[in-house]
């Protein structure tokens, strides 16, 4: 069952701001910037509750700190599991 992420942010995204904001201050929202992303209600959501939006560019992998953590991933995947390329889809379907 596929939840829509608007409501997935209705319900997670406060108590993670709870949590957050004090020892952040002011953090800053990383997401990619795919259709669902972008879409007026998405950004209204973030824009109610202050938060700012990391303005990176998506073609840019040395700027895109999301990139950056999923090659660390990769690496440890590689290191632990050596036979995951055998997977369907290679090391990107992992």
């Amino acid at each position: 069952m596929k939840i829509p992420y608007l409501k997935l942010l209705k319900r997670h995204l406060p108590p993670v701001l709870r949590h957050i904001w004090e020892p952040l201050r002011n953090p800053i929202f990383q997401q990619h910037y795919t259709q669902v992303h972008k879409a007026h209600a998405v950004l209204d959501r973030f824009q109610h509750n202050n938060i700012t939006l990391d303005n990176y560019s998506p073609s840019s992998p040395d700027l895109n700190h999301l990139e950056q953590v999923l090659l660390e991933l990769q690496c440890g995947l590689s290191l632990h599991y050596p036979f995951h390329i055998d997977t369907k889809g290679g090391h990107k379907a992992v």
